[in-house]
C-alpha cells in the first residue's frame, strides 16, 4: 500500500493527469522492477531545462497550450491577448501599426508569416508572444498546412468585426468626398478637408489640434499627397480605427464631426455643419443646417446653393453664420 504522503498521492494532488511537473524526482518513484541506473537519478527538472528552448519549441507542436477544444478556439483565445496588450501599450494607431510592425517581419515580402516572423512582429508592436501563443494563431490560420498565416488575415482576426452601422457611416463620408473632390479622392484633399477640430478629443481639451491632425495623417499608408485613395482603403482605414472605440455613439459622432456629415439622432447628431439664420422673402426668420457642408468653408455662394438644393428657395438674405465653417 502507497503512504499517504507518498509522491504517486501528491502528484495525484498537484496534477490530476498525472503530468510531469518540475518538483517531480523520478528517483522517488515507486517500481516494480529495478529502473535504469542512470535515469533513477534524472529528474524532470533536469530533463526540462537542460535545453530549455529545444523542449518548449518540441512541447509547443503537439500539447495544447491554450484552452480551447479546437485550433480556432485556441487561436481566438491568443488572439483576445493580443487585443488586450495592444490596448494595454500605451501606443496609438494600433492595427495600422500592428500590420505595419507584421509586414516588416515578413522576409519573403509575399503576406504571410511563419510564427518567427509573429513573434518578431508583435514584439515590435508591444504585443510579444511567446512560441506556444504563436505556434497556435499561425495553425489557426494556415488553411494550406504551410506553416504560415497571411498577414491581413491575422491583422483583421485581431481587428475584430467592423459593425454595419460603422462600416455604413464610412461609406457615406467617402461617398461625401467624392462629390466635394469631383469624382478624385486624393490624400492631399483628405488630410486638407479633415476637421480634425471637431474631434470629440480636441473638443474635450483630451488632445490637442496638432495631434489629433498627426494621429489621422499616420493612419495611411500613402505618402504622396497626389495618390488616389479608393473607397476600399479609405473604409480600411476606419476599420482599424474603430478597433481603439469602444463605443458605436462615439465613433458615429466623430466620423460625422470631423467630416460634418449631416444627420445623427439624440447625443450622436451632428454638431458641426454650420447652422445659419435665412430671412426669407415673407419675413419668416429661421435658423437652417447647411446640411454636409464639408468644404463649403466662407463661400456665400455655397452656402446659398445648399440651402437651394434642400429645397429652401425663397432666401431674400442669410444674417449671420452659427457653427463651424470648415
Amino acid at each position: 500500500a502507497q503512504s499517504p504522503l507518498s509522491q504517486a498521492v501528491m502528484t495525484e494532488v498537484v496534477d490530476a493527469e498525472h503530468r510531469a511537473f518540475p518538483g517531480h524526482q523520478k528517483q522517488l518513484d515507486q517500481t516494480s522492477g529495478a529502473a535504469n541506473a542512470r535515469d533513477a537519478f534524472l529528474s524532470t527538472t533536469h530533463g526540462t531545462y537542460a535545453n530549455p528552448a529545444d523542449t518548449r519549441a518540441k512541447h509547443g507542436e503537439h500539447v495544447a497550450p491554450v484552452k480551447g477544444g479546437t485550433p480556432g478556439a485556441q487561436g481566438k483565445a491568443v488572439t483576445l491577448r493580443i487585443r488586450h496588450r495592444l490596448l494595454q501599450s500605451g501606443s496609438s494607431n494600433l492595427i495600422a501599426n500592428f500590420r505595419r510592425s507584421l509586414r516588416d517581419a515578413d522576409t519573403s515580402k509575399a503576406g504571410s508569416i511563419n510564427v518567427q516572423e509573429l513573434q518578431r512582429g508583435c514584439q515590435l508592436s508591444s504585443a510579444p508572444l511567446d512560441d506556444v501563443e504563436a505556434r497556435v494563431l499561425i495553425k489557426s490560420l494556415d488553411k494550406a498546412g504551410t506553416g504560415l498565416a497571411p498577414v491581413e488575415d491575422i491583422v483583421q482576426t485581431v481587428r475584430g468585426e467592423f459593425t454595419e452601422r460603422r462600416a455604413s457611416l464610412a461609406d457615406k463620408v467617402f461617398t461625401l468626398l467624392l462629390r466635394v473632390c469631383n469624382g478624385s479622392v486624393t490624400l492631399g484633399r483628405v488630410l486638407q478637408l479633415y476637421d480634425a477640430a471637431q474631434h470629440p478629443d480636441v473638443v474635450s481639451g483630451k488632445t490637442s489640434l496638432e495631434a489629433a491632425a498627426a494621429y489621422f495623417a499616420a493612419q495611411w499608408d500613402v505618402v504622396d499627397a497626389g495618390e488616389v485613395i479608393e473607397r476600399s482603403e479609405f473604409v480600411r482605414v476606419y476599420a482599424d480605427w474603430s478597433f481603439e472605440i469602444n463605443s458605436d455613439l462615439a465613433f458615429e459622432i466623430m466620423i460625422r464631426n470631423t467630416w460634418h456629415l449631416s444627420g445623427g439622432e439624440g447625443k450622436s447628431e451632428n454638431t458641426s455643419c454650420r447652422r445659419v439664420q435665412v430671412v426669407h422673402t415673407n419675413g419668416r426668420v429661421t435658423v437652417e443646417e447647411i446640411k454636409d457642408d464639408l468644404g463649403v468653408g466662407e463661400d456665400a455662394d455655397a452656402i446659398r446653393q445648399n440651402l437651394i438644393n434642400q429645397g429652401i428657395r425663397d432666401i431674400a438674405k442669410i444674417e449671420f453664420t452659427i457653427g463651424k465653417k470648415k
